[in-house]
């Protein structure tokens, strides 16, 4: 599998130099005026066909592809999904931005638990930026919120968790003056791990059928009914099942199976720790770096009761006063999942501490414009791990744009 993620590295990577986005910056056959099939025109940029995909008709003009015109399509976002009081919404001409969130950033290993996070190699990311550097500027989230320097399609960067590997392409989005913003778990920071680690290093690590008997054990043979069906790494997430006893009947038995497990994970540095974010991401004076919050102990919130939620906020915005002097104006929802009754139970925790944004996990773009004065939703998008994975979704991510995270959630359910 490792050696299949590095194969279509390097196929991209010739791709991109081809179309003009290598990571050296070269100009390409296509010039600058064009990249990966998209082509500047008046007022914009058009893509090929549906999946933006690049489509050449045979044939050269001025030593450069022809591009066959009947395929060419404009991108124009469609009508915002309104509805959520509490969402931002321009009098003006509609803006749409689409947020990327990254975990780890670079090589997978073969071997390696954390390799389960989900990676985008370094060079993915790079070629990705600077494709979309080409479609519209990169803003922070307080742009989004405030509607300042927004183009008709607009970008922004997250990374969750703060992986240890983030810290290379960090330094290549401040090269380029790109905002971006971190978002820390605290237990993650604190600790090294999480319980989501707990579960790569099982699944990694276990034989399978260790895993189907103590889930059976636990909670019964209908569960792991269906035969090959059956995957551990799902079963732990699911929204349905309370976090405390998955962890503590389940996770917990079987990794004290693996000889050391607790302390190798803590050993291995995989995410960065508090003075790592201090001297990387604190006291700088170019203004790119947003901090927010992604909760205390990452958990599924779906079934969390509304003190469950005030306490997770509090414990998590102590620890942040405690390391870095302040506490975050957003919150990233650990894994992302938009319900209105969660969302409510978040605004009543958020709203008195003074939050901005709370920002989700979905398939769909964000329809900005315009200053409020109310806590805003904005849903995110899992970022693909290549480029032409990336060119190929663009289109939906723009269709589907959203004027709140909880209206991309029914939207894209009623497909």
């Amino acid at each position: 599998m490792v050696r299949l993620h590095h194969q279509d590295d390097r196929r991209e990577r010739r791709k991109g130099e081809a179309d003009g986005i290598a990571d050296k910056g070269s100009p390409g056959r296509l010039g600058a005026s064009s990249v990966g099939g998209i082509q500047r025109v008046a007022g914009g940029w058009r893509a090929g066909g549906d999946d933006l995909e690049s489509r050449r008709a045979p044939g050269r003009v001025d030593g450069k592809l022809k591009p066959n015109e009947e395929r060419w399509s404009r991108i124009r976002p469609g009508p915002a999904r309104s509805g959520s009081p509490e969402c931002i919404v321009s009098s003006g001409p509609p803006k749409t931005v689409l947020v990327f969130n990254y975990h780890r950033v670079g090589a997978e290993t073969a071997g390696d638990p954390f390799s389960m996070l989900h990676t985008v190699s370094l060079g993915a990311l790079r070629r990705q930026v600077r494709l979309l550097a080409r479609l519209g500027p990169f803003v922070s989230l307080d742009q989004i919120r405030d509607g300042r320097g927004l183009g008709r399609l607009s970008f922004a960067i997250t990374f969750d968790d703060v992986s240890g590997t983030i810290l290379s392409a960090a330094t290549f989005l401040r090269e380029r003056s790109i905002p971006f913003a971190i978002c820390p778990c605290t237990e993650l920071t604190d600790r090294g791990f999480g319980v989501r680690d707990k579960v790569y290093w099982v699944v990694r690590l276990l034989p399978e059928q260790e895993l189907r008997e103590a889930v059976r054990k636990a909670a019964g043979q209908e569960v792991v009914a269906g035969g090959k069906g059956f995957s551990f790494y799902r079963f732990t997430k699911r929204p349905d099942l309370d976090a405390d006893w998955l962890e503590t009947e389940i996770i917990d038995p079987l990794l004290a199976g693996i000889q050391g497990a607790e302390r190798r994970m803590a050993e291995a540095g995989a995410y960065l720790n508090w003075r790592d974010i201090r001297r990387s991401f604190c006291g700088q004076s170019d203004g790119l770096v947003t901090i927010v919050n992604h909760g205390w102990r990452h958990r599924p919130m779906d079934r969390f009761t509304e003190e469950q939620v005030a306490e997770d906020v509090e414990r998590s915005a102590e620890r942040f006063r405690q390391e870095l002097g302040m506490e975050p104006a957003w919150y990233a929802v650990p894994f992302g999942r938009a319900s209105a009754s969660l969302a409510a139970r978040l605004a009543a925790a958020l709203r008195p501490r003074g939050y901005r944004g709370i920002l989700w996990v979905g398939r769909s773009g964000y329809a900005a414009g315009g200053e409020g004065t109310g806590l805003i939703h904005i849903p995110r998008i899992q970022a693909p791990r290549g480029l032409w994975r990336l060119l190929r979704r663009l289109p939906s991510y723009v269709k589907r744009r959203a004027a709140s995270a909880l209206d991309a959630v029914a939207a894209e359910s009623a497909e």
